[in-house]
């Protein structure tokens, strides 16, 4: 028995896929590149980072890709200036509390919220207050809680785990250092708690 697909059409191309697939999806069969922090093919679907806002037909506002189930002859776009201008209102806002440490930061350079604020960010931040700055916490040897620390970790929250000065450190992943939380990454290796303990 075959798979019901539903025939959308993204950015004026048409595509069919299974019933029940986000926009994100026909999205990625087309090629066309949405932005977007919190999605991931092999995550549960979150739609906490709003960076993948799109028009959608008959909507009344922007609607989050990575969550907006296709529907026979729906009508997306990516690029409208609607969806641009929601991608960079949303873009603005991660920016304001994130730290300006990007030159001496260790993801330098292979950074996701760096890559997408070239292309969506604005030049200048309309936020004139001072940024909220965050207390490290000493929650033991295994964990940091810097703000600079999300060297190998993506803001996805992949997980991978990193070996920063001689020891293993689990660091916090959150969309751009913003939302509270602590995800624990990795498995300390035999190895690396040796190096921890001594």
């Amino acid at each position: 028995m075959g798979q019901n697909l539903v025939n959308i059409e993204i950015d004026g191309k048409q595509v069919a896929i299974p019933a029940g697939s986000m926009v994100m999806h026909g999205a990625n069969a087309l090629g066309i590149y949405i932005p977007h922090f919190c999605y991931h093919k092999k995550l549960s679907i979150a739609a906490n980072c709003r960076m993948c806002l799109v028009q959608v037909e008959k909507a009344p506002k922007p609607l989050p890709a990575c969550a907006t189930p296709v529907t026979e002859g729906m009508k997306v776009w990516t690029r409208s200036e609607l969806a641009l201008d929601a991608q960079r209102g949303v873009m603005e806002f991660l920016l304001v509390n994130h730290p300006l440490d990007c030159p001496i930061c260790d993801q330098g350079g292979e950074c996701q919220l760096q890559d997408l604020a070239v292309g969506y960010g604005g030049v200048s931040s309309r936020y004139a207050e001072e940024k909220r700055a965050v207390a490290n916490k000493n929650l033991g040897a295994l964990i940091s809680t810097e703000a600079r620390s999300l060297r190998a970790a993506t803001h996805r929250g992949l997980v991978e785990s990193i070996e920063r000065r001689a020891q293993l450190v689990w660091v916090p992943v959150t969309v751009a250092t913003l939302v509270p939380g602590l995800i624990l990454i990795g498995v300390p290796s035999v190895s690396a708690m040796k190096q921890v303990t001594g």
